[in-house]
């Protein structure tokens, strides 16, 4: 696969794809957010069960749209990485802490540690919880994201170099390795682990810009492509789930789905100009800091209330999505944008 030159019309359409991407992606994670209170994850016990809600979080919980997340930063970081923009190490770590790891301290302390306490979901003091919790990052809760691609895009930065010479296969062994070997070693730190796996999926995330109109043209002639791997998933997940090997072959395919399905909307839909996905796709880092502490305080409150399941499932995702966009638009008006990244 060679790279290739590009316009600015495709150019425009690769962030179009991502743009679109991170809609359905925002939706997949706040409704396995709200739909942990219907498992065995549940930090509230509802008063209305559903074992329809029930099945729909644990699928959800294997057709994951995080690695995808982790595609789309990839994605952007190849970008900046094509054009030369990353030269010094300083600038850009402190570009990176502003955008990801103060939002991560603010809403760890002022929004994560409060509700677990108030919820009693912990015994940790307040303090306790945000020294153990957030800055130790044991339990950030929803945050670890932002912990997790923080390192990452310092280690994608280390790699720079090599992301733009190296054959992509031997790149894909070197990284995939990298999330194998820690996860198979005892005693590495949770942490640690965690963000390793997610290496490989940012990786095909700046490999994808790297060759994105070969990747384009591709997906554009396999119309059927994202069909058979859709099927490929629903066919083979109930058996495998479990082995490293195969979920990490199956979470390629969940990147390659995604991807193909947001080149084939973005080229011959116009969805991606509807208001309504224009403006989730805008505000969804906001969304993501904000929805599942705000899901969270809707189950406690409202949770032990004779209300139907699946409209209450519902109304706590509008809920917690309008209102996560709202103190991001409060925030931004007492010019206080540091705390959403902005």
């Amino acid at each position: 696969m060679k790279e290739q030159l590009r316009t600015k019309e495709l150019i425009s359409e690769e962030f179009s794809v991502g743009d679109l991407l991170r809609v359905p992606c925002i939706i997949i994670i706040m409704m396995a957010h709200a739909g942990s209170m219907y498992t065995h994850l549940q930090v509230v016990v509802p008063a209305v069960p559903s074992a329809f809600l029930q099945t729909l979080r644990l699928n959800i919980e294997m057709y994951d749209a995080v690695p995808v997340f982790f595609m789309l930063s990839g994605l952007v970081f190849g970008y900046g990485l094509r054009n030369n923009k990353y030269q010094k190490l300083l600038p850009f770590v402190g570009k990176k802490a502003y955008r990801l790891l103060v939002p991560y301290f603010a809403w760890g302390f002022l929004t994560v540690a409060p509700v677990m306490i108030m919820m009693k979901i912990t015994d940790r003091s307040y303090l306790d919880y945000c020294l153990w919790g957030i800055v130790e990052g044991f339990d950030s809760r929803h945050l670890w994201y932002l912990q997790s691609l923080f390192v990452i895009f310092i280690v994608a930065f280390l790699f720079r170099k090599v992301y733009m010479k190296w054959n992509p296969v031997v790149l894909m062994a070197i990284f995939i390795a990298m999330a194998y070997i820690p996860a198979h070693i005892p005693g590495v730190p949770y942490q640690v682990i965690l963000t390793t796996a997610y290496i490989p999926y940012f990786s095909v995330g700046v490999l994808v810009d790297r060759y994105y109109p070969a990747i384009r043209n591709f997906f554009c002639k396999a119309k059927l492509f994202w069909i058979l791997t859709g099927a490929v998933m629903v066919v083979t997940f109930p058996y495998t789930w479990g082995n490293w090997w195969i979920n990490i072959a199956q979470e390629f395919v969940i990147c390659a789905f995604f991807l193909q399905l947001g080149i084939l909307l973005v080229r011959y839909t116009k969805i991606g100009s509807l208001r309504l996905v224009k403006s989730i796709s805008k505000n969804s880092y906001t969304i993501y800091l904000g929805h599942a502490m705000i899901i969270y305080l809707i189950y406690y409150f409202f949770g032990q209330m004779i209300i139907p399941a699946i409209p209450f499932y519902i109304a706590s995702l509008v809920i917690s999505g309008v209102l996560s966009c709202m103190i991001g638009w409060l925030l931004k008006k007492m010019h206080l944008g540091v705390l959403i990244g902005a």
